[in-house]
């Protein structure tokens, strides 16, 4: 499936072989970045880099700072061949973009929101739930039960899911479930990244 995964479960390898990739992509786009306008710069490092970036970034959701680290320094390489010049994680947001954290925050959003409500989802993949029911009427509403085990993709998803607001975890909309929690992922990586700035 193009990951590369051992028995315990350590990344360094798939992370490797990710990062390897892309620039060895950029690599050759950088050869004609002067001769494309900036919108098929950008659907090009869409389509051949942060496609790499983010396939079956869901697995390996609990991965280590350094390693993320370093799948955010190719993403920064991505939006440096996009914009022309060095880009920082301002840049990465100002392309409508997600960092990395977040973009994989988003992902097993969206595969938490398909498990309760698509009906094309596998039934013995369906996450486990319980229903919230306090005294308000309006504080009603579906949450994740927490595993027992950490790290495992049930406590991740309840870990984010649960968080939202409840317009949103009661969303049956898929599109609009996407949406707005793209938008809510951006407010925290811009609140998040801009407190990082301020005291580097």
């Amino acid at each position: 499936m193009g990951t590369y995964i051992n028995q315990h479960l350590i990344w360094e390898d798939n992370v490797k072989y990710i990062c390897t990739s892309c620039y060895a992509i950029l690599a050759m786009l950088r050869k004609v970045k002067n001769l494309l306008p900036f919108h098929v710069r950008k659907n090009l490092a869409q389509a051949l880099v942060l496609s790499k970036l983010y396939y079956n970034d869901i697995l390996h959701h609990s991965l280590p700072e350094y390693l993320t680290a370093r799948l955010h320094k190719v993403q920064k390489a991505a939006a440096s061949f996009v914009s022309g010049k060095y880009a920082t994680t301002s840049d990465i947001l100002k392309l409508n973009w997600l960092p990395v954290t977040e973009q994989r925050e988003w992902h097993i959003l969206k595969s938490t929101h398909q498990s309760l409500y698509s009906s094309d989802w596998p039934n013995y993949l369906r996450l486990e739930t319980y229903e919230n029911n306090r005294n308000l009427r309006s504080s009603k509403g579906i949450q994740l039960q927490r595993s027992m085990i950490t790290n495992v993709f049930q406590d991740e998803a309840a870990n984010l899911f649960n968080n939202l607001p409840l317009s949103l975890g009661n969303c049956m909309d898929p599109i609009l479930f996407f949406t707005e929690t793209k938008k809510l992922l951006q407010d925290k990586a811009r609140s998040k990244y801009n407190f990082l700035f301020f005291f580097i």
